[in-house]
């Protein structure tokens, strides 16, 4: 019997596979020297095929349409923290770090000035953690509502242990995948 040739063998189609992600981004909140930074070093494609430039130019714009938010003003710390303050001014990492290097002072400051948006949300980690988080509830429900359980009990304890052990393996296992690990 002679091998076939390479003419009566069916060829096989190939084609290329790409890892996807479902992600979010505030486009619009990043200068376009930020957003083209990213996009050369995170390329991506838009479900629809839109281009990159032309998303943050329309998310740019939308931006700009939103009234400015109102910064708060910052307020003297109460009288009644005064001790504490006095406390933090002793410590060894607030003279070396703080006081040498310029004059601080403590203050209150309203929220929405310490807040900042994140621009990017990978979509299928959140839904990832939501599952984890379900898993967690439904283990607890399980362990403290369902039949008995005593912490003092060896027994129950070490299964209870075993079972946290193997979850963090596996969450760890997974984080790191997810993070760019093997």
């Amino acid at each position: 019997m002679s091998p076939k040739s390479q003419k009566d063998s069916p060829l096989k189609e190939t084609r290329t596979v790409k890892p996807t992600r479902r992600v979010a981004a505030l486009l619009g909140f990043l200068v376009k020297a930020e957003a083209d930074a990213i996009f050369r070093q995170q390329p991506f494609e838009t479900v629809d095929g839109t281009n990159s430039l032309e998303l943050w130019r329309q998310f740019d714009n939308n931006r700009q349409q939103l009234s400015p938010v109102v910064a708060g003003e910052m307020e003297a710390l109460p009288s009644s923290l005064s001790p504490v303050m006095e406390e933090v001014k002793k410590r060894k990492t607030y003279k070396e770090s703080y006081e040498a290097v310029a004059d601080y002072s403590f203050m209150v400051a309203p929220i929405e000035s310490l807040l900042s948006p994140q621009w990017y949300a990978d979509l299928d980690f959140v839904d990832d953690i939501v599952s984890q988080l379900t898993n967690l509830v439904v283990g607890y429900l399980l362990v403290c509502h369902v039949g008995e359980f005593h912490v003092r009990r060896i027994p129950d304890a070490l299964v209870l242990g075993a079972g946290g052990l193997l979850m963090g393996i596996q969450l760890a296992r997974w984080f790191g995948r997810a993070h760019g690990g093997h």
